[in-house]
């Protein structure tokens, strides 16, 4: 099955870019929770009635983001990467160019997840590297799809999401940044 993932062709881009992405759906089914009477019964109550507009960062808040990277490209999968070195537990790498990502996994440590269709249609990527995640203030119930343009860094991330990591002023001793050849 691996073998046969669908290539993708998306475009790197000369500079930073964000668009924002309402991750809102209408409900096509009631959606029911257990709900316990005043008598210690158990009940199936409407918790959001069918048809409702319903945004789930109203109610959950991701503490990982999606970084979509080309896996053939060896700049990319240096800039990712770092970021995984970084911010272990808050980056979750996704393929989207089409290889098998089991090596990459193996290689280094943690899964790297391939992009489905399924994702790609809910989440569209208009250029890659880009970051995918929960936005803040303003635009709290929407996500954040940040496209990075090289020179790669992993301070891009934090700027891009600064949920990810304390502010900190980069130093001048910063090594993680990647230049495309």
């Amino acid at each position: 099955y691996l073998e046969t993932l669908p290539r993708r062709d998306i475009p790197t881009i000369n500079s930073t870019t964000t668009r924002w992405i309402d991750p809102s759906i209408i409900l096509s089914r009631n959606i029911l929770v257990p709900k316990k009477s005043a008598k210690g019964q158990w009940h199936w109550v409407v918790l959001y009635r069918k048809g409702t507009r319903f945004n789930p960062l109203s109610v959950e808040r991701p503490i990982q983001a999606m970084l979509f990277f080309d896996s053939a490209s060896r700049v990319q999968r240096t800039f990712v990467r770092a970021a995984l070195r970084k911010y272990p537990d808050r980056i979750m790498p996704v393929d989207i160019d089409g290889n098998d990502p089991q090596p990459l996994s193996k290689s280094w440590g943690q899964p790297v997840f391939e992009a489905t269709n399924a994702m790609l249609a809910r989440f569209p990527v208009f250029a890659i590297p880009a970051l995918l995640y929960p936005g803040s203030g303003a635009e709290h119930l929407r996500l954040g799809m940040t496209a990075f343009g090289p020179p790669y860094s992993t301070s891009q991330l934090a700027v891009a999401w600064p949920q990810l990591a304390p502010r900190t002023v980069p130093s001048s001793q910063e090594t993680d940044h990647v230049r495309a050849p």
